[in-house]
């Protein structure tokens, strides 16, 4: 049986846009993201994730890696856009919820394990979204995820080739940037939140979480582990709901 939950609140320009961005890519979705990370990004699920009852996917998009998290118990796709959800419930035959990860749907300690891969976390507030799954975690749940990285050498790199300075500063600084796509012809521009190693661990330590892995991923398919992972395009971490 099929569940469909939409509780999602626009909170401001910024999510809003969000929500039009991912709304819009729909079935284009898993063309345009086809990159060799995800097979880093499988790697790690299936290295990672144990024996569960409940999975919560965040941003789970078209259901990408669902069949794999599948193995491990049941999985609950959750994302802020309804035409990635019907691609989801279309590929997975399997619960959904449009919901913002800031703000999830379900009761405390009821959930084993948290997935949320490929950046979905660099569009939220990351202290909320960490608050809401340690709320909702099992204690000694696994949460797994990845976020972009504001030291990425290669967006640096390449953004001093292009003399595009602004860009690697704002990144750096301000911990912020923007993607800019066209989709069918109309032009979109996504807010996105830029983190460092040092910050997501700090967050993850303030708020209950002890980390037991860190990688390091890019989209070429390179993998970085410590001590030079804070140098990659995402950071990955897994880590462990402790009290």
């Amino acid at each position: 049986m099929l569940i469909y939950l939409e509780i999602f609140v626009v909170i401001d320009y910024r999510k809003l846009s969000i929500k039009r961005y991912y709304e819009a890519l729909g079935s284009i979705y898993k063309d345009l993201y086809k990159t060799r990370m995800r097979n880093l990004e499988r790697k790690i699920i299936l290295s990672e994730m144990r024996k569960s009852k409940i999975i919560l996917d965040i941003g789970c998009g078209d259901g990408y890696h669902f069949y794999k998290m599948a193995r491990y118990g049941k999985v609950i796709g959750l994302d802020i856009s309804k035409s990635l959800l019907l691609e989801f419930k279309k590929n997975t035959k399997s619960i959904c919820v449009l919901a913002d990860a800031e703000k999830l749907p379900f009761k405390d300690s009821s959930i084993d394990i948290v997935v949320s891969i490929f950046g979905a976390l660099n569009h939220c507030n990351i202290v909320n979204s960490v608050k809401e799954i340690f709320r909702v975690l099992k204690k000694g749940g696994l949460f797994i995820f990845t976020v972009a990285n504001k030291y990425n050498i290669f967006y640096i790199i390449n953004n001093i080739k292009r003399l595009s300075i602004r860009k690697v500063l704002r990144s750096i600084i301000k911990g912020e940037g923007y993607i800019h796509r066209y989709i069918f012809g109309k032009r979109y521009r996504v807010w996105t939140r830029f983190y460092s190693l040092y910050e997501i661990i700090k967050v993850l330590n303030m708020n209950g979480f002890k980390v037991l892995k860190i990688y390091g991923l890019n989209k070429n398919g390179i993998l970085f582990f410590v001590p030079i992972s804070f140098l990659s395009e995402y950071i990955g971490i897994v880590c462990e709901k402790n009290c």
